[in-house]
């Protein structure tokens, strides 16, 4: 099997994964690739490196996440599949806790005065919140989200958690419901992680009305992807102080390579209740040999004729794990759990339930 990886340049880097995936696949790093390839490892591929081989079958992405723009060549390609990699998954949990206990604690801000000798906070117990009790909702209950929701139970956190499937349950003392619960849910929520992939349904699932919903004071804290927080008002939320806190190490502008770009169109930098993060929270000293680790356990997969994990649902870009009905659950197929699951998503559920189209998610749901 011949597998194409163009942006794995250094001959290092490639001798790396050879050991990772073994004997039987011959693998191609940097440019020009090969003539024929059967799997392309590539988070953003073009339209020519998708057509250049008549054998092509597979797109990995290398990183956690799918690009819309890879999500829409790949529909126009229905005989590929596509699959991407969790590797980074306890990083980006860890980081999550980081910003959490950085904005409840103040950490950035007690740090920079006690380096000007400055000891007032230390008699002022308004700058610390205690997490032992509070409630914290986590949108998202993947690797990451679980991880998450682990340690805030530990930390003695009230924990619910929001998935496609939530007749799959969790972890206990987590309590799991569906995305149809969340104007209920962010009512209750202290802290807020999000924990979801960018996809059409999730982008802007929080916005004004949301943020307006969860309690003052609460903390936020994102992990996953800008854009599924509407920008503007999640900077107004924090500037009014209807939000405690915010960690973000997700952003709504990236600079090019060696550009110095502010993360936003509004100036988060100013609000001293905001932790900032220049989206590092995959980042470990070990994270590299585990991409190559996750990539060569698909590759071995696929050299072996078995189904690769991790694969895309394009429609939804999410994995296809997250869409698959139980096929042991007696009530999966009821009209609550089906409406629930097809809008998952907060705005796609509540604009179907408006337009009266029960009855058309059911017709496609049992098709």
């Amino acid at each position: 099997m011949r597998v194409w990886y163009p942006r794995l340049s250094s001959a290092e880097e490639v001798a790396r994964l050879r050991e990772w995936v073994g004997e039987g696949i011959e693998l191609f790093g940097g440019e020009p690739g090969p003539s024929d390839y059967e799997v392309l490892v590539d988070g953003w591929p073009n339209a020519e490196r998708l057509e250049a081989s008549s054998v092509l079958r597979s797109v990995i992405v290398p990183f956690t996440g799918v690009p819309p723009e890879t999500l829409t060549l790949l529909r126009q390609r229905p005989r590929l599949s596509l699959h991407n990699i969790h590797h980074s998954g306890p990083e980006t949990a860890e980081m999550a806790l980081a910003l959490m206990f950085a904005v409840c604690k103040r950490i950035v801000p007690m740090d920079r005065l006690l380096r000007k000798g400055e000891w007032s906070p230390r008699w002022d117990d308004a700058q610390s919140l205690r997490l032992e009790g509070k409630r914290a909702l986590v949108l998202g209950y993947g690797g990451i989200g679980r991880r998450i929701a682990k340690a805030c139970v530990a930390l003695g956190m009230k924990v619910t958690a929001m998935r496609n499937r939530p007749e799959l349950g969790a972890d206990a003392p987590v309590s799991v419901v569906s995305f149809q619960n969340l104007a209920e849910a962010l009512a209750c929520a202290e802290v807020l992680h999000i924990a979801l992939p960018l996809t059409p349904r999730t982008e802007g699932m929080i916005g004004e009305r949301e943020l307006a919903a969860l309690p003052k004071g609460t903390i936020l804290i994102n992990v996953a992807r800008a854009k599924i927080v509407d920008e503007r008002p999640l900077f107004e939320a924090l500037a009014s102080g209807h939000l405690g806190g915010a960690g973000l190490d997700v952003w709504y502008r990236y600079p090019k390579p060696g550009e110095r770009v502010s993360p936003s169109d509004y100036p988060f930098e100013t609000l001293d209740n905001v932790v900032l993060s220049p989206h590092r929270g995959g980042s470990s000293t070990e994270v590299e040999s585990h991409r190559f680790e996750h990539i060569a356990k698909l590759l071995r997969q696929a050299e072996q004729g078995e189904a690769m994990e991790n694969r895309i649902d394009r429609k939804w870009g999410i994995d296809q794990a997250a869409l698959t009905w139980p096929t042991n659950s007696t009530s999966a197929f009821s009209a609550t759990s089906l409406y629930a699951r097809i809008g998952s998503e907060g705005r796609l559920f509540s604009a179907n339930r408006r337009r009266g189209s029960l009855s058309c998610v059911l017709q496609i749901s049992t098709a």
